[in-house]
């Protein structure tokens, strides 16, 4: 769940980004994300990005392209999106 919740936000910020530069799809993301444990798990790249197309059912991810890099804190970081 605490994926979900991540992802939501990240999601939104997304979002809006490719709304104020005219994108309609998402063609590359790159996240930078720390050692962030929620419940005492830590949320890993692969159940990020699997919620990210979750909450977007394919409207702006359709064939995105994910790019999740470490980084050496309990923080995230949105580094980049292209879109077309």
């Amino acid at each position: 769940m605490h994926d979900f919740l991540l992802a939501q936000e990240i999601y939104t910020i997304i979002k809006k980004e490719a709304k104020k530069n005219k994108f309609k799809k998402i063609i590359a993301v790159v996240i930078e994300l720390g050692k962030i444990i929620e419940h005492e798990e830590n949320i890993t790249p692969q159940n990020l990005i699997y919620n990210l197309k979750l909450i977007d059912k394919g409207n702006l991810f359709n064939k995105t392209k994910f790019e999740i890099l470490s980084r050496n804190d309990g923080l995230w970081q949105l580094i980049e999106i292209a879109g077309e």
